[in-house]
């Protein structure tokens, strides 16, 4: 199978950037969403303090190789928009912090950015961390949250001021069971992992799948933070099904992986787009071959618009 480079995720990062970036201007103007938001100055030279963007990454951490990739897309992003001129006379200027992939953290830098920039938008990625963020910008109504890589299905609901930039679990869940359904795979040994998206995402598998005649040998949950998943690699191959879906993403279902396939399981394996990490794979090692994940619509392993492939090369010539 071939797996997304590592150019992947930041590649898509600079686009949400970019386009964020252009949008956050008007919005701390508030400018109507339907009006044009972003439209340039008519002079080429900034006026006054710059509009604020702050943006939240993995910097280290177990997602940090993500959140390299984000960094690197992020001085792309400041070149495009600098180049096309000031948003509303003003530059626009990004603020970056670690949220080292952990909510705790997310929230302290929030907090930082907020005391320290006040930021008319905030950018930030990975589920749980954007989970933690869109509650807390309940409290803050005129500070914009966009998200990325982040698959929770009800982010945005009821919060007029959180946006997100990637597919939801259920569609990448839904995508998966048209392939198994389809390969008609008889039965499936499920994974999650114990957070909010991973037990949302098990019960929309379980209910699709169910509904689809398949068969579920197990559908159980597995701690990201542990060190360890021989007790479930053992589960899985007692359990005599023909495949095994590992819903979650970070180095978590790497390591599940190499130790399900170490423990004997001859089955094939099937996970989530975040399966497609550098540093998954890397964990995963042999492990990874022929894992069959669900993608998101651009991939930078296959470009399939001029656009995209003229993005992808400046990527990856620059980095």
């Amino acid at each position: 199978m071939k797996f997304m480079h590592r150019v992947a995720f930041g590649a898509a990062f600079l686009g949400v950037l970019f386009v964020v970036g252009r949008a956050g201007g008007a919005f701390a103007a508030g400018v109507d969403a339907k009006g044009t938001p972003g439209t340039p100055s008519s002079s080429r030279e900034p006026q006054g303090e710059p509009w604020t963007v702050g943006v939240i990454l993995p910097l280290t951490g177990p997602a940090a190789a993500s959140g390299e990739d984000m960094e690197r897309a992020l001085r792309l992003a400041e070149e495009d928009i600098a180049k096309d001129g000031p948003v509303r006379g003003k530059r626009l200027r990004f603020v970056a912090s670690d949220s080292r992939g952990d909510s705790s953290a997310a929230l302290v830098a929030l907090q930082g950015l907020l005391d320290a920039h006040r930021p008319s938008i905030v950018v930030a990625s990975l589920t749980n961390v954007c989970e933690t963020l869109a509650k807390e910008m309940e409290r803050h109504p005129d500070v914009l949250l966009a998200c990325t890589v982040v698959s929770a299905p009800n982010l945005t609901k009821g919060r007029p001021n959180v946006v997100r930039f990637f597919v939801t679990a259920d569609m990448e869940v839904a995508a998966m069971t048209d392939y198994l359904a389809a390969a008609k795979v008889p039965t499936i040994a499920a994974l999650y992992v114990n957070n909010e998206f991973g037990r949302y995402a098990s019960e929309f598998f379980a209910a699709q799948w169910r509904a689809r005649g398949g068969k579920l040998a197990m559908n159980e949950a597995f701690d990201p933070a542990a060190s360890s998943y021989k007790t479930q690699a053992l589960k899985v191959k007692s359990s005599r099904a023909k495949g095994a879906y590992l819903i979650g993403c970070g180095d978590s279902v790497g390591l599940m992986a190499k130790q399900i396939v170490e423990g004997g399981f001859r089955g094939a394996l099937y996970s989530f787009s975040g399966f497609g990490a550098p540093k998954v794979l890397e964990i995963a090692g042999k492990s990874a071959e022929g894992v069959v994940i669900s993608a998101v619509p651009f991939d930078a392993a296959a470009p399939t618009t001029e656009k995209q492939r003229s993005l992808v090369e400046r990527y990856q010539s620059r980095f």
